[in-house]
């Protein structure tokens, strides 16, 4: 696994156990370790993995309010949903693939 994120540019950056059994088995990985701040591997007595918490130096962008209209008013929403549903299977599937594609070479 070190040698695929060295491949990709990749740091793992936690450094603590983060499960009971004092394994580091949850990561945080970044291309740059400068954009995680203060980050904690706390216990919260929720499983038997810790929890942890960063802080990313990005603020939340503002909310654009939008109106969007449709000329058409004969949507058939079935037909709407089911291209949608599509469309998301065909996304989810084209990025296994990039994945697979990516750690078999």
């Amino acid at each position: 696994m070190r040698d695929i994120l060295r491949t990709h540019l990749l740091s793992q950056v936690v450094n603590t156990p983060t499960q009971k059994k004092n394994h580091i088995l949850d990561w945080v990985v970044t291309p740059d370790i400068d954009l995680i701040n203060n980050l904690q591997v706390m216990d919260k007595c929720i499983s038997d993995h810790k929890v942890i918490v960063f802080e990313l130096p990005y603020c939340k962008p503002k909310l654009v309010k939008r109106t969007i209209t449709c000329r058409t008013k004969n949507i058939d929403n079935q037909a709407l949903g089911t291209d949608i549903q599509r469309a998301a299977e065909d996304m989810k599937n084209d990025y296994t693939k990039n994945l697979v594609d990516t750690t078999e070479n």
